[in-house]
């Protein structure tokens, strides 16, 4: 019974279809099922008894309401425990089962008048509980992985039950852990995306006679490395002169660190890696290949495009850059400005942006204050339009909650000459990473500025000879550092080289393994160059071997010598960049030397010999004394002295 669908097709004709409906033909017999079919004997059990009524072609009737069913044991350990005699509804009557004592199998019969009569068989037995095998160890799952199947038959054995005929559960019931049922299999699946873990099932197995086991079986699902996933979408048309700027964006559900970087593009397209912006003016129209990779160390994926670089003759194009930080809850503002060849009027409209931000339609001005609930960047889209032509400028504003100024450590020579170029190469440092921008805020001016290297350049004329204020500044696009100073211009004078100052000499400390350092630039004075602009060069002329290491930052030179060490001569020169150079000798001797009268210790009573000897040499017999001549140059002079004085 139920419906058919008949269709016609002939060559040629449209074909054809109808539905017919097929009902059952008159009350004919009772079918009789049990459920479950078999009964522990061992236990009070009882079965479900349903008398069908169909017609002669084994169609459920279910019209008839007015047949009674008797139903009643023909044999066997059972009787009727519900009503023997129930009358059909909806084309089915029921009863209950309850088994005696003792085994065998119950014969119930099923009879209603006019039908003809049906009969099942329900075993009542001994029934075994179903056993556990030898189970795994371990069942290990990949996240996100393929299942892992196990056959029931290697599990689970049951001496008096069929395999198919076992029923089983599963606990707990979680997302992270899915196990069914296929066929002759357990399937054990990982239910949830991006999940791993360990959990422990229990499985129950029950059998016909609901006599059932349990076991546990620990499950594992094993991380994997997912892939990044890049999030921001490029856009793939600009406007030749116009600066293309895109902002790579990515997520990594696995919170690995990702690396950026620019893997193709066009001439001049530059990449940071830190703000993985990528910046590009373009200056010819075309297509151009762009691609990026986003890493996490293990798995790389690729953002690939074509950039279409279109001309702007006679075509409205902003000629503003907006900015792109912000402090979180200031006021930003951005007063957009647009190239239009037509003049015609131009209008603003705000196309994506934050909750709270607005657009003057007619004079372009952007305003907005965020609050904390605004997440760390916002895409902004404006669009202006002369009513025949529209362009949208897109940027990105960043929130800053805690940003910390660019702090300048350098310092400008405050001299220069007339018709000499001015050079200062200012450095300066950002806490947060942010990238710098140089400026000039008070100044000559011609004079100029590279503002991403942060190099000022200035060639002062005669007219500019004097004292001028310079106010120099880096800027991290929110906060601005100033350094301010007075710097002269003189008429350049004759060139003087470098006038030396030196010590006498120099005494290494046998207690400080033979070494000592010596600060250079108080030794010198130059009228017309700041000591960071001379260079040092330092040359062992004579006496024993020493180590010379020399600091050209630190301005400083350390000299270093054996335990054996007496003495040596160190010469120093000094030169300007006019080439220009002076240079002294320096003598090197050991710091205990000094002890002229035998009496270990160094005391004013070894003065007397010195100043004996004082001005001697080795010619003048009755005066040379060898000893005193701590440096061993061949004279005994006030360099000897220094080294006494160290010595004492």
């Amino acid at each position: 019974a139920g419906n058919v669908v008949v269709r016609a097709t002939t060559a040629g004709l449209s074909a054809g279809e109808t539905v017919v409906r097929l009902t059952a033909g008159a009350p004919a017999k009772l079918a009789l099922e049990a459920t479950p079919l078999v009964l522990a004997a061992n236990a009070a059990a009882t079965a479900r008894i349903s008398a069908a009524v169909q017609d002669l072609y084994g169609n459920p009737v279910v019209d008839d309401s007015t047949t009674l069913v008797s139903f009643s044991i023909s044999g066997g350990p059972g009787r009727i425990s519900g009503p023997n005699l129930v009358r059909v509804q909806n084309g089915k009557a029921e009863t209950i089962l309850a088994t005696a004592q003792g085994a065998g199998q119950i014969l119930v019969f099923a009879g209603a008048v006019d039908l003809a009569p049906a009969t099942v068989a329900v075993d009542v037995r001994q029934a075994q509980a179903p056993k556990f095998k030898t189970l795994p160890e371990r069942v290990e799952l990949v996240e996100d992985g393929d299942p892992v199947r196990l056959s029931i038959a290697n599990l689970v054995e049951d001496e008096d039950t069929a395999i198919e005929d076992l029923h089983f559960t599963f606990a707990p019931d979680t997302l992270h852990i899915s196990v069914t049922v296929e066929g002759d299999e357990l399937v054990f699946l990982a239910g949830e995306p991006d999940y791993f873990g360990t959990q422990t099932v229990q499985l129950t197995v029950r059998d016909p006679t609901h006599i059932e086991n349990s076991a546990f079986l620990v499950v594992d699902v094993l991380p994997r490395n997912d892939s990044p996933i890049i999030t921001s979408v490029p856009d793939t048309l600009t406007l030749l002169d116009t600066l293309y700027v895109y902002e790579l964006e990515a997520l990594d559900v696995d919170g690995d660190r990702l690396q950026y970087s620019l893997v193709q593009g066009p001439p001049g397209m530059g990449f940071d890696r830190v703000l993985h912006r990528a910046v590009w003016p373009p200056r010819t129209t075309g297509m151009f290949s762009v691609g990026f990779a986003v890493s996490d160390g293990e798995v790389v994926v690729e953002q690939n495009f074509l950039l279409h670089v279109l001309s702007t003759e006679n075509r409205l194009r902003f000629d503003s850059n907006p900015p792109t930080r912000v402090r979180r809850g200031d006021l930003f503002t951005y007063r957009s400005s647009v190239v239009d060849p037509m003049g015609a009027a131009v209008s603003y409209r705000l196309a994506e942006g934050p909750q709270r931000m607005r657009v003057n339609a007619t004079t372009g001005l952007l305003t907005w204050i965020s609050d904390p609930t605004d997440p760390p960047s916002v895409d902004v889209a404006l669009v202006a339009s002369n009513g025949v032509h529209e362009t949208q400028q897109r940027f990105r504003i960043r929130l800053d909650d805690d940003n910390t100024a660019p702090e300048i450590t350098s310092q400008a020579q405050t001299v220069t000459w007339v018709d000499s170029l001015y050079i200062y190469p200012m450095e300066a440092l950002d806490a947060d990473g942010d990238t710098l921008i140089f400026q000039i805020v008070q100044g000559p001016a011609d004079m100029r500025v590279n503002p991403f290297a942060g190099i000022f350049a200035w060639q002062p004329k005669a007219a500019d000879a004097g004292a001028v204020e310079l106010v120099l500044a880096a800027n991290d696009g929110e906060l601005i550092t100033t350094q301010s100073y007075i710097l002269e211009i003189l008429f350049e004078p004759g060139l003087q080289p470098p006038r030396l100052s030196p010590p006498n000499g120099l005494a290494l400390d046998a207690a400080a393994d033979y070494m000592a350092t010596l600060v250079l630039n108080p030794l010198v004075h130059d009228p017309d160059h700041a000591d960071s602009a001379l260079v040092w060069t330092l040359t062992h002329i004579s006496g024993d071997a020493v180590t010379i290491d020399y600091d050209r930052f630190a301005q400083t030179a350390r000299f270093t010598a054996r335990p054996d060490f007496a003495a040596a001569q160190v010469r120093l020169q000094v030169s300007d960049p006019d080439s220009l150079s002076a240079e002294i000798v320096l003598h090197l001797a050991v710091l205990q030397s000094g002890d002229f009268n035998n009496d270990t210790t160094i005391d004013q009573s070894d003065l007397v010999p010195f100043v004996e000897a004082f001005g001697a040499r080795p010619e003048q017999h009755d005066r040379w004394n060898e000893n005193v001549d701590l440096n061993g140059d061949g004279r005994i002079d006030f360099a000897d002295f220094f080294l006494f004085l160290f010595a004492k």
